[in-house]
């Protein structure tokens, strides 16, 4: 028989131990969720880099087509949302010098395709959370491309046409107005109505024609330097290019010869920071001039620079463009890292220019974008670190681009190779007018998830100003059309180069304009192009001195149209008020030049004939105010 005071102390001694279990109980699950929280950021990690893994696997055979990679990406994400995941792509030459590629068409075998992964994981462990809320998740996957192809809808002999300089809407012209057309198409055969049914919706099988090789992307021999008259590049023989100069709107046309090569002789020379657009067969390349020894009318800048666009917004969700010229690539630098209010939101391959946009949650107040160069690990290096604020919401005075309607104006039945005509109506519904020239770009079939710099448009209209709470209409249209029936869409986009600073950057963009295609016409026969015989002309010139209020005026935006109504030069006056075009086919042009002072907006026009070998002189424009 135990005593009472023996079964008194074994009934203490199991209360001890329940009181020391319940001591050490919150910190032994502390340290199990602690161990599974670790484990489980462990397990998300090898999950992600799995998936860049498997994703850049898929882009060394087709590197180009970004949307394929990223939903290779996201198909193989299963331990976290895969739309809370950040999937980047970009480009290198790969090793020694590791060169970045921003244009998918001008990769080749052997270049390096790069794919990385970025999640914000959350940490379960309540002890954890004080300290550290997230882990940031990091997985990139590189590999070799074995094989580069370009995607362009198919066709079994690709229609060629001759494009044509842009159509352009002068300054002062009334709303509603409808710009000049360009040299307009000849349209291809279609089929009547009358003439050839509507086939069944099994498509007809196609002519039998022997494919066509893989066309060459547009490529720009870089750098482009300012002062000179020439550029140069490769791309596909037999071709018809564009050049556009996106700040002044000056166009010219070439066609690429047996040797790959393509030629522009400029009839001004370039100016450092000028953005130059090549275009053509559904491709394009863009390089941004740099500074060179020709003096230009302002000062060039020597150093890196970087604009964030826009400068002010409303609230809500937004899209910001960053733009970064003359940027350093050697040394150690291996990336450009890219901020909103110090959160990481891009990261780029090192490049000498870059155009870049990201989304954010713009919320009331002032907001700083930063891009600086980095080493590997994301460490600032290279002395590159630039930023600009952004206010939340817009004060004071703003013009805001918005194209209201897209518009089909021919009538169904539609064939294909017949030239789609399309109404685009735009609308300024800023409280600030719009005096300088920018774009308005029309996309065939595009492709929503690929940067539009990327893309070709297949029609473009430069347009020279627009007053606040004015709308104006013009055409546009797809020369040639499309190749196969079916359905197929078309984008219009204002502002694409992102050259006015708006209220609001997010509704440039048209709704998507759905055209179906039933008739399927014969492929048309491409027109010869006739062998030049005569002498060559010598070109002329026009020069005046422009007036504001009777007083020469300096700085004034002069630009130059042709008996077509397609933009053909600008240029802004000097000292004196004094402006010179050079270089001019002979023929009849008009004169429209304008400029701002303050807030008040001064226009004026004239008229010049060129002739053979001869400056037209004393072309003076008036610019009175325009009420």
């Amino acid at each position: 028989m135990k005593t009472v005071k023996q079964r008194w102390g074994n009934h203490l001694q199991r209360g001890q131990g329940l009181v020391e279990f319940a001591l050490i109980l919150p910190l032994l699950l502390l340290i199990i969720m602690g161990i599974i929280d670790f484990g489980r950021m462990l397990f998300i990690y090898a999950n992600l880099f799995n998936a860049a893994r498997e994703a850049s696997r898929y882009g060394l055979v087709d590197p180009g087509n970004q949307a394929a990679i990223q939903q290779a990406a996201r198909d193989r994400i299963f331990l976290v949302p895969p739309e809370d995941v950040t999937i980047n792509i970009w480009y290198d030459t790969g090793p020694p010098n590791y060169r970045g590629i921003t244009n998918p068409n001008q990769l080749a075998v052997g270049h390096r395709v790069i794919v990385e992964l970025r999640y914000n994981a959350e940490f379960w462990t309540p002890l954890i959370q004080p300290f550290a809320a997230q882990m940031p998740i990091h997985a990139v996957a590189r590999r070799t491309i074995q094989r580069v192809h370009i995607i362009q809808t198919p066709t079994p002999a690709p229609p060629t046409f001759t494009p044509t300089a842009t159509p352009t809407l002068p300054p002062g012209v009334t709303p509603t107005a409808t710009p000049t057309p360009r040299n307009t198409p000849t349209p291809p055969p279609t089929a009547s109505p009358t003439a050839s049914p509507i086939p069944s919706p099994t498509p007809p099988p196609s002519p039998t024609s022997s494919p066509s090789p893989t066309p060459l992307p547009i490529v720009i021999h870089k750098p482009l330097l300012a002062g000179r008259t020439v550029v140069t590049g490769t791309a596909q023989p037999g071709q018809p290019l564009l050049l556009r100069n996106i700040q002044t709107g000056f166009q010219m046309e070439t066609t690429v010869g047996a040797d790959r090569r393509f030629t522009f002789n400029l009839s001004v020379p370039l100016v450092a920071g000028h953005t130059i657009v090549v275009q053509g067969y559904g491709t394009q390349d863009f390089a941004v001039v740099q500074g060179g020894a020709t003096p230009t009318p302002t000062p060039t800048p020597t150093g890196p620079t970087m604009t964030a666009s826009p400068a002010c917004m409303p609230e809500g969700n937004r899209s910001v463009s960053v733009r970064g010229d003359r940027w350093p690539t050697g040394g150690g630098i291996k990336r450009i890292g890219i901020f909103w209010d110090g959160t990481r939101v891009l990261t780029l391959p090192p490049a000498n220019s870059f155009i870049v946009t990201f989304s954010v949650n713009a919320t009331r107040g002032n907001h700083t974008v930063l891009a600086r160069t980095e080493k590997s690990n994301g460490q600032p290096t290279g002395d590159v670190s630039l930023s600009q604020n952004i206010a939340v919401p817009c004060q004071g005075l703003f013009p805001n681009l918005r194209v209201a309607s897209l518009t089909l104006l021919n009538q169904p039945p539609l064939g294909t190779y017949q030239t789609i005509n399309v109404q685009v109506a735009l609308q300024n519904t800023g409280n600030a007018d719009i005096a300088s020239l920018f774009w308005v770009d029309l996309y065939a079939d595009p492709q929503m998830d690929v940067p539009r710099d990327q893309q070709g448009s297949v029609d473009w209209v430069a347009v020279n100003g627009l007053a606040a709470g004015s709308t104006i209409t013009f055409t546009m249209w797809v020369p040639g059309g499309f190749s196969t029936v079916g359905d197929h869409t078309l984008l219009a986009v204002a502002d694409t180069w992102n050259q006015i600073a708006e209220s609001d950057e997010t509704d440039n963009a048209s709704d998507l304009l759905t055209v179906t295609l039933q008739l399927q016409n014969p492929v048309p026969t491409p027109t010869p192009t006739p062998t030049p015989t005569t002498t060559p002309i010598a070109p002329g010139g026009i020069s005046g001195i422009t007036y504001v209020r009777g007083v020469p005026q300096s700085g004034v935006d002069v630009y130059l149209y042709d008996v077509y109504g397609r933009l053909a030069a600008s240029v802004r006056s000097g000292s004196g008020g004094i402006y010179q075009f050079s270089n001019l086919a002979p023929g009849d042009y008009s004169l429209v030049a304008q400029m701002r002072l303050g807030n008040t907006l001064y226009r004026g026009t004239n008229v010049a004939t060129v002739y053979e070998g001869v400056i037209t002189q004393n072309v003076d424009i008036l610019l009175s105010r325009l009420e």
